[in-house]
């Protein structure tokens, strides 16, 4: 098969890489790719937003497979406008991709069908949603912005002052456009954060994994959001009756709630959750894989998926086990993800000998990689532990340089999971 990755980030060029291993994989394209997919496959210079480009990529280069990894060409209709290609496309179309791209649509969603999610108010004048949160007495409460926002449209505000803020910040001033003048108000849910990934086709699914993202730039959860600054795989903590529960609760009731809608869905779905004192509630919808988690999954998982892609019997429910934990470390651009500076070279790839890297934000230029983005590199490394494989992963760290290069030290310190462990 013919393979076309959509996407040039960490993401991308995992998906890449789990393919390319494939026996089924004969010839690997990336559009646009990054410093790292080059090595793997063929970079295509373009707009993956620019669909009569993508096509005449697929009529000229024959693809038999395309897989989309960003959320804007998704929620552009990018499924849509190749429904009638000779290319499959792993990308849910854009009648279903609102699971993501509106918040609002989401929890309502969520709440017609018995889908655990936090109680939530839905706002689109200013003024009503500053009255309501003036009248607020539990603290702190989520604030979303409705649309897309690159992962940077939650806020949890810890206080009425900072909930004002950030209405002025969403609704009044437009900081993210037309994605946050209608906004959500939601509950805030105490207990611990994971993600479950699943390949969806109409009503059959299969798992591909589960792991936890770390959000904020610095160590012990402190500053700004991030689009994420690490991640492990599996999540430590789910037994196998949280899992029963996850999927009774969550996955196929979402599954089925689509079906009741008449809605098909083929490709990635992303469950971003909570564990709670009341079980499994959903934070999120992504109607991709996530960024960084998926540079863990492919590590963990051994399965060959692109079998699973495309072969309708591997679509049996089932969540898999596995005989080791993958910990990931993204290298950042120090600044990232406010102001942050590009154009360094890396140094030291060539002595990682026990991690995989993959690029992120990285170019060539004049035969030299080069940092071109806020978050870098994935470092991932695999134990028969956590503790051996985030060992591994600070220890391979160590061996890459480049100028302004940060990291948060606290992935896999199982403190963060103190309460569930015990």
């Amino acid at each position: 098969m013919k393979i076309l990755v959509i996407g040039k980030g960490g993401r991308e060029h995992a998906l890449g890489w789990k393919v390319s291993s494939s026996p089924l994989c004969k010839k690997l394209y990336f559009l646009p790719g990054n410093g790292g997919t080059a090595t793997i496959g063929q970079n295509i210079e373009g707009d993956y937003n620019d669909f009569d480009f993508v096509k005449s990529i697929i009529d000229d280069k024959d693809i038999d497979l395309v897989i989309v990894g960003p959320e804007d060409p998704i929620a552009n209709g990018i499924s849509d406008y190749l429904l009638n290609s000779k290319s499959r496309i792993i990308a849910p179309s854009s009648q279903v991709a609102f699971l993501e791209s509106s918040k609002i649509m989401a929890k309502r969603f969520m709440k017609k069908y018995n889908i655990p999610t936090a109680e939530f108010q839905v706002f689109v004048d200013y003024n009503e949603a500053v009255r309501y949160v003036k009248q607020i007495k539990k603290w702190p409460l989520v604030i979303k912005a409705d649309g897309l926002c690159g992962g940077k449209g939650v806020v949890i505000a810890e206080n009425a002052e900072d909930a004002l803020n950030t209405i002025d910040d969403f609704m009044k001033n437009g900081r993210f456009g037309a994605a946050s003048r209608r906004i959500v108000v939601e509950e805030y849910l105490k207990g611990y954060e994971f993600s479950v990934f699943a390949f969806v086709d109409g009503d059959g699914y299969t798992i591909l994994g589960d792991a936890i993202d770390y959000k904020p730039a610095l160590d012990d959860d402190r500053g700004p959001n991030t689009g994420g600054m690490g991640s492990v795989s599996p999540c430590i903590f789910l037994t196998d009756g949280m899992k029963r529960e996850v999927k009774e609760k969550i996955i196929e009731r979402t599954i089925q709630g689509l079906g009741s809608e008449g809605l098909h869905y083929k490709g990635f779905l992303y469950f971003g959750l909570m564990w709670t004192e009341d079980g499994p509630y959903v934070l999120e919808y992504n109607v991709r894989m996530g960024d960084p988690e998926t540079q863990a999954l492919v590590m963990v998982d051994r399965r060959d998926w692109l079998f699973l892609f495309t072969e309708p019997s591997s679509l049996n429910g089932k969540w898999p086990s596995y005989n080791r934990t993958c910990v990931e470390v993204v290298l950042v651009s120090e600044g990232y993800p406010l102001k942050y500076e590009k154009g360094f070279e890396i140094q030291g790839l060539e002595d990682v000998k026990d991690a995989t890297v993959f690029h992120a934000g990285t170019r060539i230029m004049d035969n030299k990689l080069i940092t071109w983005g806020g978050r870098v590199l994935n470092v991932v490394a695999c134990g028969k532990s956590l503790s051996e494989a985030r060992e591994k992963v600070y220890r391979e760290v160590k061996k890459i340089r480049f100028k302004n290069m940060f990291y948060r030290r606290d992935i896999g310190d199982e403190k963060r999971w103190k309460g569930i462990l015990s």
